[in-house]
Formats: C-alpha cells, sequence, structure tokens
C-alpha cells in the first residue's frame, strides 16, 4: 500500500521536475540559477532561520512571515535544481533534510510554544529526531553493516510532512491572534506528524529490486555508505546539540526581556 502510494507521490515528483525545469530553462531564470547551487540554498535556510529567531525576539512577525516564505520556496526548488544542473551529492542530501528541520524548528520553539498544546510541539521534536536519526543514521547503518535492500533518499510521506509544517508554520506566523488560524495550524502540525510516522516506515522498508522499467537496481557500495553514516551521525549529532542551544537562547531571551519589562517606571492616571 505504502508503495503504491509512493508510485504517486513519484510521478508528481517528475512532474515537478519537468515544469520546474521549464522555468529554469527561462531567459532570465537560468542567468540567476547560473552560479548557484541547490546546496547554497540549503545555507540560506540555515541562515534565514537565524534572521528569523531575531525578528520573532523584536515582534516583526511581518518580516519573518515574508523571509520565511521565500526561505520554504527555497526548499520546493533546490531538489529540482539539483537534478537540473546534474549536481545531486551527498552533501546536499546530508544538508537539505537539516535546513528544512532547523527552519520549522525555530518558529515552533519560538511562537509556537505560546499557542499550541505543550503536546504537540512534544511529538512534533520526537518525531523529527526519530526521523533525523532513522534516515541519516540508522539506515545506513544496516545498508553498509547488514546490506539490507533499504530504500535510499527521500520519500512522498517526508515531502508531504514538509509541505503540512510549513502550512503550519505560515499561517500561524500571518494571523496568531486569530484562534481559528491557531486551530487550523495545529491541525496541520497533527497531521504532519502523521505523515512523519508514514515516512518513518518508508525509510524501513525494503527497496524493489527493479525500477518501473523493470531493470535491476545497482547494488549499494558498502565503503560508501559507511562513509554517509559517519557523516550523518555528525549531523544529526550537530541537529541535536543546535536544538539544544536554541532552546538555552529563547529562554535566555525571555527572561532578559522579562526583567528589562520589570524595570521599566510604571505610569499611571491620575485624577483631578
Amino acid at each position: 500500500m505504502l508503495r503504491k502510494i509512493e508510485t504517486r507521490f513519484n510521478e508528481l515528483k517528475a512532474t515537478k521536475d519537468q515544469v520546474l525545469g521549464i522555468f529554469f530553462e527561462l531567459p532570465g531564470i537560468r542567468q540567476v540559477f547560473k552560479y548557484m547551487t541547490p546546496n547554497q540554498l540549503c545555507y540560506f535556510r540555515i541562515f534565514a532561520a537565524i534572521i528569523m529567531m531575531w525578528l520573532f525576539i523584536t515582534n516583526e512577525y511581518s518580516l519573518a512571515f515574508t523571509l520565511f516564505i521565500f526561505a520554504a520556496f527555497t526548499d520546493f526548488i533546490d531538489g529540482p535544481l539539483a537534478r537540473w544542473k546534474k549536481q545531486v551529492t551527498a552533501e546536499g542530501e546530508n544538508l537539505d533534510p537539516i535546513a528544512d528541520k532547523v527552519l520549522i524548528s525555530i518558529p515552533l520553539l519560538l511562537i509556537g510554544v505560546e499557542h499550541f498544546d505543550k503536546q504537540s510541539i512534544a511529538f512534533f521534536l520526537a518525531v523529527e529526531l526519530l526521523l533525523v536519526f532513522t534516515a541519516n543514521a540508522l539506515k545506513p547503518f544496516l545498508r553498509s553493516k547488514f546490506s539490507i535492500p533499504l530504500s535510499s533518499g527521500s520519500n512522498g510521506f517526508g515531502q508531504t510532512k514538509m509541505l503540512l509544517q510549513t502550512a503550519a508554520v505560515g499561517v500561524l506566523l500571518y494571523d496568531s491572534l486569530n484562534q481559528s488560524v491557531v486551530m487550523a495550524s495545529e491541525m496541520l502540525l497533527w497531521v504532519s506528524i502523521g505523515f512523519g510516522m508514514l515516512s518513518f516506515f518508508r525509510h524501513l522498508a525494503r527497496m524493489d529490486t527493479v525500477d518501473k522499467f523493470g531493470k535491476p537496481i545497482k547494488p549499494i557500495e558498502k565503503r560508501n555508505e559507511l562513509s554517509r553514516f559517519q557523516t550523518l551521525l555528525h549531523s544529526t549529532r550537530s541537529f541535536c546539540a543546535f536544538q539544544q542551544a536554541l532552546l538555552l537562547c529563547v529562554n535566555t531571551t525571555r527572561l532578559h526581556f522579562g526583567y528589562c519589562l520589570a524595570s521599566l517606571p510604571q505610569t499611571g492616571s491620575m485624577d483631578g
């Protein structure tokens, strides 16, 4: 069942690549992406997430919303851009999910905790860490150590999860004071958690021995997979360290702003 759904996702992915391939070939657009690599777009998302953190603290939600939408658009095009320029690399496969999770985690940790149930945030973080560990450490290890033919790369469930998370954060940034909007955003977050679990099971599913054209799939090289496992294990540790540092930064900033507000002189109305 999951493989049938994944086949439909792959068909949509191929259509998306064709459409964006035409977009990249446009005269003005071609010049823009001529000197730009897909990995640079991933680094941009991480940088944008850090800028957004400052915009949240200073209550510049409109600018944060604009920057978030632009950064999310780079996630939409970086994969097709890599395939269009034939620049699909192991570094990009490692960097892309980390950049996505940083982009989504910062808004949820900074403003989502004020509007969402704490259970939602806890489940979100648990599923994200589970997916990072599974895709970046467990799966390469099983493939290299025990030669288990697991599916490689991202899957349609994970991409749908990212799309739902982007929608959840986007509508929350757009109008976090509207209770209906907040409820819709939290519902989208829960649906994304469900797709995250489907992505987890798809990561551990055995891949087909032949492709859709009936041709045998090339065997996996153990040495490359083991090297990738070591690299991605480091990425997983870095992501966990980043989330811990971010939580510390958020708590410290809130305490600092709370102290500053408490230190301001209190003014009141005077009778007469």
